[in-house]
């Protein structure tokens, strides 16, 4: 429903994402990881496997390759697909969800995958 009552055509509310789409959820998580990665790494600081912490705008290049090496090797990105699925799905769930936008959910997703992200950085060696 949009502001005046009527049902809107076209992209679906979030309230009818967040039980069956969670798999969208949970790749929007694992996708978004990259950019959450390169502005940790630009602002505070990242690992970089057997290199030790990168930071400022030389971490750039390297997070990815940090990333996709934490992501495979160590179960990384079975984290953030659970955290950006389980974002979008408690989202979904608030009240007044159904007339939210989609956009509303994926950025909920992206929020979700944020804290994995953060406790990588400041945890990880």
């Amino acid at each position: 429903m949009n502001r005046r009552g009527a049902r809107s055509l076209g992209a679906p509310s979030c309230g009818q994402w967040s039980t069956d789409k969670l798999w969208i959820g949970a790749a929007v998580g694992v996708v978004a990881t990259y950019p959450l990665a390169a502005l940790c790494g630009v602002v505070f600081r990242f690992p970089y496997p057997l290199g030790g912490y990168v930071s400022g705008l030389e971490a750039l290049p390297l997070t990815a390759a940090a990333v996709t090496f934490y992501g495979l090797v160590f179960g990384g990105f079975g984290v953030q697909a659970l955290a950006g699925a389980a974002a979008l799905w408690v989202y979904g769930r608030w009240p007044g969800a159904q007339g939210r936008d989609y956009r509303l959910c994926m950025l909920a997703s992206v929020a979700g995958a944020a804290p994995g992200v953060a406790l990588m950085s400041l945890f990880a060696v």
